[in-house]
């Protein structure tokens, strides 16, 4: 049996995204995000930014400005945040505020963003390009925004990883029996490397939370073997063996 999904429910995942994702974000992202493993991933991910003070940033898939935006702004950098969800940007706001912080945020769609050609010094998308519907659409757009000679970061899941490898064979078991799912984009080294060549940029990357699970169907975070392992999860990053890693960390420099 032939498996694919029309625009129709393509929209009417986007949809959902709009309507729901907020609640999920809050009952499980927001937790996950202080574990100690995000923690140090979020903050490697910061480094590879190059950002400095007065830098003019943005954040796609900003959420609720944690764990990255709010700490870039601290810094001194001019952040911008566009996320899908408009409950999501309302507790973004109030984050900042509340920590007297001022952002520029709007209701926005990672592969229609609605800024300007060469409008940013750095863009970056962390844990959420590999959630829209056109992962090659996304990646023009965070290129398109981008100063000449400015960087973008991003992260996409590797389906060389085993942990990512089941969730994707269960998605598409979900899909083929019409169960309702997520609508990832899941990625490899070699579909990325096809991906950024059309682009006019100078790229490298990196692997995190390598080989073992970091989770498993039923046992969820208890399947995550990888989080009691440094070397797995951060110290093996920039050998070849990230090309098994379940996160790979795309750092761009346009031309």
């Amino acid at each position: 049996m032939e498996c694919s999904q029309t625009m129709g429910k393509t929209v009417e995942w986007k949809e959902n995204y709009i309507k729901e994702y907020h609640k999920f974000w809050i009952k499980k992202e927001g937790i996950r995000i202080q574990h100690k493993e995000s923690i140090i991933y979020h903050n490697l991910f910061l480094k590879r930014l190059h950002q400095k003070k007065g830098d003019k940033i943005l954040d796609c898939g900003i959420g609720t400005g944690e764990p990255l935006a709010i700490k870039l702004a601290k810094k001194g950098c001019k952040v911008y945040g566009v996320d899908i969800s408009k409950e999501l940007i309302k507790k973004c706001n109030n984050n900042f505020k509340s920590v007297g912080l001022n952002n520029m945020n709007v209701t926005g769609d990672i592969d229609n963003l609605p800024f300007k050609n060469n409008t940013f010094d750095k863009v970056y998308s962390s844990s959420a390009i590999w959630r829209t519907p056109s992962l090659n659409k996304s990646l023009k757009e965070l290129f398109r925004v981008t100063k000449n000679g400015g960087y973008f970061i991003f992260d996409v899941v590797n389906i060389f990883h085993i942990t990512v490898l089941i969730n994707f064979l269960i998605t598409k078991f979900k899909k083929c029996i019409n169960l309702p799912t997520e609508n990832w984009n899941f990625s490899t080294p070699f579909k990325m490397k096809r991906l950024l060549e059309k682009l006019s940029v100078d790229y490298s990357f990196e692997g995190y939370f390598i080989l073992l699970p970091t989770g498993l169907p039923l046992l969820g975070r208890l399947g995550h073997l990888c989080r009691f392992s440094n070397t797995f999860s951060f110290k093996l990053s920039k050998t070849k063996l990230k090309y098994l890693a379940n996160k790979l960390v795309y750092v761009c420099k346009k031309r």
